[in-house]
This record gives structure tokens, sequence and C-alpha cells, in this order.
């Protein structure tokens, strides 16, 4: 149903923006709208975006769950996309609750299905969960390979909205190294800063200036001209703890209104109910 497939996107954008309340209003109607008009592959469709959420977030019962329904309506109704991604989804969550060998079959054999089918959809976030669980798993030079392999999707498909966690990912990886190389490793960092920051992705942005040693530092540091470390400092100020992503303002728009605003005047905000800092493992309200 276009419907529910807008709906699925739309809360996935949300969710991305770092308006994670909204995002579970979005994916609670896209569910619902598909119970409603009894269209079991508008349910599948709605559940398995409804997993990813859950899966990007690291709830693994939840995803596992929802990845279970959809198995058996793919299975039932014949949709073999549909059953490849949920094998996917399930070989991640069963990696993460320590059924490892099952879990990595599981992924496998999803993947396997789903390049038969020759659907590409979503394919470098379902490449990035099995890098994902070969992580959880202690395999790191086969995740690397698979987060690779992920990267190389978002450029073939053109389907950015994973990437800079791909980055992440692979610096993650990377830093789990016996001889780790630090310079490798906040080179990914910095360019998955610089891609959500470019996107307006605050749910990889923010966490990622936590983790990235560089904020601490001053402007002029090597590999940075002083211009671009400075409009680093300022996107590390918008993802302070304490500031709250406003709804419906971009980021040249909020400096516009920043440079003009009288010294001392307090600036009246429109709080969307989550910090900016809220990444990966932040909770939706009322779940």
């Amino acid at each position: 149903d276009p419907c529910v497939c807008m709906t699925c996107v739309g809360a996935l954008a949300q969710f991305i923006v770092g308006r994670a309340g909204q995002a579970g209003e979005w994916s609670d109607d896209a569910v619902t709208l598909a119970g409603r008009i009894e269209h079991a592959p508008s349910l599948a469709h709605a559940q398995i975006y409804r997993a990813e959420l859950c899966q990007i977030r690291g709830e693994v019962e939840p995803a596992l769950a929802l990845a279970d329904s959809v198995l058996a309506i793919g299975t039932e109704k014949g949709l073999s996309h549909y059953v490849a991604w949920a094998k996917m989804s399930r070989g991640w969550a069963l990696t993460r609750q320590g059924a490892v060998e099952q879990g990595i079959g599981e992924t496998e054999e999803g993947l396997a299905a789903l390049r038969r089918t020759g659907v590409r959809y979503h394919l470098p976030h379902r490449l990035g969960m099995r890098a994902q669980a070969y992580a959880a798993v202690g395999r790191r030079r086969v995740a690397i390979d698979a987060v690779d392999e992920a990267l190389a999707a978002v450029g073939e498909t053109g389907e950015r909205w994973y990437e800079a966690e791909l980055l992440r990912i692979k610096a993650g990886l990377l830093a789990q190294a016996p001889a780790a190389d630090r310079g490798e490793v906040e080179s990914q960092l910095h360019q998955a800063i610089d891609v959500a920051a470019l996107q307006g992705a605050r749910l990889w942005e923010c966490p990622l200036w936590k983790r990235s040693p560089w904020p601490r530092r001053q402007p002029g540091h090597p590999g940075r001209t002083d211009a671009s470390a400075s409009g680093w400092t300022r996107s590390a100020r918008k993802c302070s703890p304490r500031s709250t992503v406003s709804a419906g303002t971009d980021r040249r728009r909020g400096s516009r209104r920043s440079r003009g605003r009288r010294s001392g005047t307090p600036r009246r905000r429109r709080s969307v109910g989550i910090s900016c800092w809220a990444g990966p493992g932040a909770r939706w309200p009322g779940t």
C-alpha cells in the first residue's frame, strides 16, 4: 500500500534526523494501517521497517519478534525478499543472544536468498547488519570485509542514509586490532561525522562527536584547516547535551537566527522531546 510505504519511510527519516518520538508514532501508524487494510505484503513491509529501527537501536528481542512475524508472512505468501530480509534480521538478533552458529547461518542464508532475488533495496543496511553479526562473535576480519562490501553498495546503489554508521562500525573494528592505526581509525570517524553533518543525520552525528577525540582539540589540528576545524566546533556546540533538536530548523536558518539575536534575548525553542545526544540505544516514548 503506498500510504504504508510512505509512512514507513517517514518513520525512518524522522528517526535519522533525531526525532525519535515522531519516528515511533509514524512506525505505529504504518503497522496499524497495514493491519486495518488486511494486506499481507503491506504488513510485512511495515513490520520489517519497524524491525530495522529496533535493530539500529540495538533492541534485540523486539527486532527478533518482528522478524519472526515477517518470516511467517513471507513464507505463507511467497514473498521471497521479505523472507530474506527477515532471516538476516533474525541472524543479527540471534548472534546478540549468543546463538552464534544459528545466527551466522541465518544471516548468510538470508543474504544468499536476497542476492537471488536481485532486490538491492536497503542493501547497505542489510550488509551492515551482517558486519555487526560477525563483529558480535569476534570475527573481526570477516566483519571488516563485510562492512567494506556494504560501503561499496552505498556507492553502487546511491543509498546513503546508513553510510555514516557503516563508517563508524568500520572505525570500531579497526580500533580493535592488536596494533590499531590511530590515524586510520580517526580518519574513518572524521569521514563519518562529515557525512552525517552533510545529511543532517543527528542520529549518527551527535554520538560520533561524543566518541571522536577531535572535538576536545583546538582548531588547526593536523589534516584540518582552521576554517574546517571551526566549522566542526560549531557542529559540536549544536550537539551539546543541553541542547534539544528543534523541529523544522535547518543549520543555516539556525545560524542566521543566532547571529541576528540580541545579546541576552532568550531564544524560543520548539522541543521535539529528544536530546540530540540520543542516538542508537535511546528509547522511544511509550516503548
